[in-house]
């Protein structure tokens, strides 16, 4: 069964003039989202134009992130799993 949830969102991203291009890359992460199922892969690299969406799924929350194509993959996932952790930590079961 597939629980739909609350999006949280944090950008790191203050360029205003970049805001059609955030907003385009938000609706994308959002089609992302609706595919996802119960057989969607728990780690997942998806390219989109000169980025890359990563996302980790992780006791039934999913991070997302986006990143240039040039930063290392490996290191998006290790971002995602800190967050994963910092998470849990936080909210737990909740």
């Amino acid at each position: 069964e597939i629980l739909l949830g609350l999006p949280l969102a944090a950008s790191v991203d203050d360029d205003q003039n970049g805001e059609a291009e955030l907003a385009d890359y938000k609706n994308k992460a959002k089609l992302i989202f609706k595919k996802m199922n119960e057989n969607s892969e728990e780690r997942c690299s998806i390219e989109s134009g000169s980025y890359y969406f990563h996302y980790l799924i992780q006791n039934g929350v999913c991070y997302m992130t986006i990143c240039d194509r040039s930063y290392p993959r490996q290191f998006a996932f290790s971002y995602l799993e800190e967050l994963s952790k910092e998470f849990s930590m936080s909210y737990g079961n909740e």
